[in-house]
């Protein structure tokens, strides 16, 4: 379960180191679907967390090498993993998510 604080606490550094706190501070209002999702496919699924540490750790280095196009693919790749398993959750928990969590 600490992986899921961590990774929050990973996203959100980079929404502070572009200062755009105001968009991490509007998505955490507004991200419960993605949340009860997220905590889900932790709990259920054989998530491979390490295959995600390294994908961060990835994202991370083209950040750091100043590597935009590159670090933009490795987020949107980080963002398709995630994506992959979400109709056998929401075939598996209909009832914890509303319509519109499920397009």
């Amino acid at each position: 379960m600490i992986f899921f604080y961590l990774d929050n606490e990973f996203h959100q550094t980079f929404y502070t180191a572009t200062k755009r706190d105001e968009v991490w501070n509007w998505l955490a209002n507004l991200s419960l679907q993605l949340d009860r999702y997220r905590f889900l496919r932790i709990k259920q699924t054989d998530m491979p967390l390490d295959k995600l540490i390294d994908q961060h750790a990835k994202i991370l280095d083209a950040v750091e090498a100043g590597n935009e196009e590159l670090a933009g693919q490795r987020a949107f790749d980080h963002l398709n993993l995630m994506l992959a398993e979400k109709d056998e959750l929401l075939q598996q928990f209909p009832d914890y998510f509303s319509d519109e969590g499920r397009k």
